[in-house]
């Protein structure tokens, strides 16, 4: 598609790649290129805003195993919170690598970040009928640090403390953080 574009008369041509997705084969092709992880949107939006893009065209598809994690671990929380186990697992490729207990939130995403060995995304969400007047779920700088090894957060009905912390923590780590 870039050697297209460029035939036809564009000059510039800037590229949104997927990490496990996209061939490195087309760095050379265009002008510029960012490499984001399924799910970025955020990251995307910037990027495309940034380097003055006015038009987009999408090109190939995502592996539906690198979308499977967030369908399959807001599932999985859900129905551990919904059992009063904990509000957090960690999932990689589908498979359940730590389950909240007793330990928290934070032990967990360790425990499963070290299992891991990186590129798992850690769901975090609230209990089914919570009383969030009492007990709200939370996640913040603390839980960033947790995370850095761990890959992505996404977080239903959870209050971010700090947030400009927490922002500039996941963009140090190249984590990604999805509310629902």
């Amino acid at each position: 598609m870039a050697r297209g574009a460029r035939k036809a008369g564009v000059k510039r041509i800037v590229a949104a790649s997927f990490t496990d997705e996209t061939s490195d084969r087309l760095a050379p092709e265009v002008d510029d290129i960012e490499w984001l992880r399924a799910g970025q949107l955020g990251k995307l939006l910037t990027y495309l805003e940034k380097s003055g893009t006015r038009h987009a065209v999408m090109a190939g598809q995502i592996a539906p195993k690198n979308l499977f994690d967030l369908r399959c671990g807001h599932d999985i929380a859900k129905e551990v919170s919904r059992l009063d186990i904990g509000q957090t697992v960690l999932v990689k490729n589908g498979t359940v690598l730590a389950v909240e207990g007793f330990e928290g939130t934070n032990e967990c995403i360790k425990r499963g970040g070290a299992l891991a060995r990186g590129d798992a995304v850690m769901v975090k969400v609230s209990k089914p009928d919570q009383d969030l007047r009492f007990d709200v779920p939370v996640i913040g700088p603390v839980t960033l640090e947790s995370c850095r090894d761990a890959g992505g957060i996404e977080a239903g009905r959870t209050i971010t403390l700090e947030r400009d912390r927490v922002a500039a923590l996941a963009t140090q780590h190249k984590l990604s953080i999805f509310g629902l």
